[in-house]
Order: structure tokens, then sequence, then C-alpha cells
């Protein structure tokens, strides 16, 4: 067998050398299109630029730089901050307050407590620090402006009047009380305005036509009857405790009198007055100040005028006794 190559072989050999060698390029190449991501084989590489998802457990033995986004399934809890301090014993996680007391947890559940201070506090004086609004002059009051709030307002309101008197076809209207004059301290003040002493004057020079309480009305007084009786108003405030009064009847006492063809009203014992029906007023800031009423009308009876009767007729009834005696006396004595 020849040692030597012949000229043929040579040429097999070298075809074969650079099957099994190849360039760096050409291995660069190779490289470069096994990592592709569109390369199959190159999608188990994790590439330097682009977007992919690793799938599997990665275990770092470095340190990472940047940032890595995304959600971990299980993640272990961070125990320390940046300066070293344990987050568990040095960070507030919770706080509760009851009244100077602050109570704080953290993260580690244990607590501890604050006390606070009182604060004293010095309200302002100075000019619409008084809890009424600065300004304002003298006269003036303070008037609702608001819910809360208040302004300085002039009464509108300083001129008033005394009453208007009562008279027998007109109810008066109210005002202020007409001044008493010196030595009226023991008088009272009537519907028609004047200061009156408790007893009738009886003084001749104010009286005219006079005459004996006659006999017409001394019969009819006869038939009067006294009772005693309850008032409505006091029964409805104080039911079976209403005060007991004594007294007469006015319809009854006219009626007697209608009877005997006298008429009562006449006489100064009778008296009857009647009211308006009045409407709501209210001021200027919606108040009421005088309630509304139905019209309404009432008779009286003035008991010094009634007894005055009842004196006469009662001197009258002595008088006949006194005589139905006397003549029963004197015919004994016969």
């Amino acid at each position: 067998m020849s040692k030597f190559l012949t000229t043929e072989g040579l040429s097999k050999l070298l075809t074969n050398i650079k099957t099994v060698f190849v360039t760096k390029t050409e291995v660069t190449t190779v490289v470069n299109d096994l990592k592709s991501p569109s390369n199959e084989i190159g999608q188990s590489f994790v590439h330097t630029s682009g977007n992919e998802t690793i799938a599997g457990t990665k275990t770092f033995s470095s340190t990472i730089s940047g940032s890595i986004d995304g959600n971990a399934a299980t993640a272990t809890k961070a125990t320390g901050d940046s300066a070293g301090n344990n987050i568990n014993t040095t960070y507030i996680k919770a706080l509760s307050v009851s009244g100077k007391t602050v109570t704080y947890t953290k993260g580690n559940g244990t607590t501890g407590t604050i006390t606070t201070q009182d604060t004293v506090y010095t309200h302002p004086t100075t000019a619409g620090n008084k809890h009424i609004p600065s300004g304002g002059s003298s006269g003036q009051f303070l008037k609702w402006s608001a819910d809360g709030t208040a302004t300085w307002a002039a009464d509108n309101n300083t001129t008033y009047s005394n009453f208007t008197k009562a008279t027998s076809t007109a109810a008066g209207k109210a005002g202020l009380v007409p001044a008493p004059a010196k030595g009226y301290q023991t008088r009272f003040l009537r519907g028609d305005a004047t200061w009156q002493t408790v007893s009738t004057s009886s003084d001749r020079r104010v009286k005219q036509q006079f005459a004996d309480i006659p006999e017409a009305v001394l019969d009819a007084w006869e038939n009067v009857h006294w009772m005693q009786f309850k008032m409505n108003d006091e029964v409805e405030e104080k039911g079976s405790n209403a005060t007991i009064h004594t007294g007469m009847i006015v319809q009854d006492l006219q009626d007697i009198f209608t009877a005997k063809g006298l008429d009562a009203n006449l006489y100064d014992m009778v008296s009857h007055e009647e009211w308006e029906a009045t409407e709501e007023e209210k001021d200027e800031d919606g108040n009421v100040v005088v309630e509304a009423s139905p019209a309404y009308e009432q008779w009286y009876l003035r008991y010094e005028q009634v007894l005055a009767i009842e004196a006469a007729y009662q001197r009258r009834r002595a008088d006949r006794l006194e005589a139905r005696i006397a003549a029963l006396e004197a015919k004994t004595k016969d």
C-alpha cells in the first residue's frame, strides 16, 4: 500500500477538513440565529432586549439592577428599611384616641400610649371677638339676621301711647297704662281708662233725680235667687277642685224684671261687653305679637248695686214684719 496521497485523495481530504472546521464569522452567525426569539431554541434564552415572558422558577446569584414589573404568587415580606431599621418595631400601623390619651400600635402588635397636655384658650377681647358683632352705637340692640348671626339695629318702635278706653259701642285697644295722679295710690284703673275708687261716689253734687226705689223693683226682687256655682274656665283647669262662687245669674235677673214689666238693663247693676274679632298680628321679624280671637260678648253684674237693692228689699221686708208684729201686739193689749 502506497504511503502518499494521490491528487484525488488530497482533494477529498481538504473537503472533509472544511466540513469540520468553520470560520469565527460562521460560528457567530449560527449562535445569533439560535438566540433569536423566533427560533425554537432561542425561545429558551433570556434576552437583553425586547419583551418576553419567563416561565418557571429563576434564581439570581447576583444583585438585580433596574426594575422588574409583574405579579408574584408569593413574596418574602420586607423586615427593614433602607436605613437598616426594623419595620415591625420602628413604624406605627394604627392610632386611637380617648380623651387626652393617644394609643399607638406597632407592626409587631405591641402598643404604647402618649398623654397630651390641656390647652388653655384665651378668647380675644378685641372688637368682633366678644361673641357679639363689632360696631353698633348707643340706643341700638342686637337683632336676628340669620341662623347664628346677629346685627346691630335701631329700635324702630319707640313711640307708645296709652291704651284706648272701651265704650258701650267699641272695644278698647292695648297700650300703656295712663299714669295715676298723686294721691291715687288706692285707686284702680277701669276699662274706660279712668282711675276709680273701689266705692262709688255718693257726693250729692254729682247726682240728680233722687227717688225711693220703686215698689215694683222690690216686688220683683222677691223672686231673685241667690246660688252657688263654678266658672267654666276654672273647671277646665282644676276639675273638681275648681273654686265655688256665690251670687246670681244675669239672665235670670233680666227675666224676673221683664216679667214685672221692668228693664233690668236700665239699672247700673247690669252691664254688657262685646269684643270684635281680631286678626293675628306679627312684628317685622315674623313673631306673633297679637293672637287672633273670635268675636265675643258677655253679661256682668255689679254686685255693689245688686247688694244695695238686696239691702232695700230686706229693709222693706223687716219694716213690714215689724208693722205686723206691732199690729199683733196692739190687738193683744186690747
